[in-house]
């Protein structure tokens, strides 16, 4: 069996570039819902993209510069994460590494 991702590899290819372009999208989700598709994983550490309004962009500055010494924009927002799971970890009774199965 052909795959999906094959025509539309080759239906690109005829096309001249602007039409390319447009098709690009369609091409690079290729293989996204195939069964035998690699299944997605998160690696030890992961770059990942966050998009937050302006407002909450100047908030995080606000309450880093409250802070001692200088602290990244990352570490900040990466130490709110902790905090948020630490304290749903507690709410539902889960000691640290602990998990509720079901």
């Amino acid at each position: 069996m052909i795959p999906p991702c094959a025509v539309l590899l080759d239906f690109a290819r005829r096309k001249n570039k602007k039409e390319t372009l447009d098709a690009a999208p369609l091409w690079r989700q290729c293989g996204a819902m195939i069964s035998d598709s690699k299944t997605a994983s998160i690696r030890t550490l992961d770059r990942i993209n966050l998009r937050l309004p302006g407002e909450t962009f100047d908030a995080i500055d606000a309450a880093r510069g409250e802070r001692p010494g200088m602290v990244s924009r990352n570490t900040w927002i990466t130490e709110a994460i902790q905090e948020k799971l630490a304290r749903a970890r507690a709410e539902n009774g889960l000691g640290e590494g602990q998990r509720r199965n079901g």
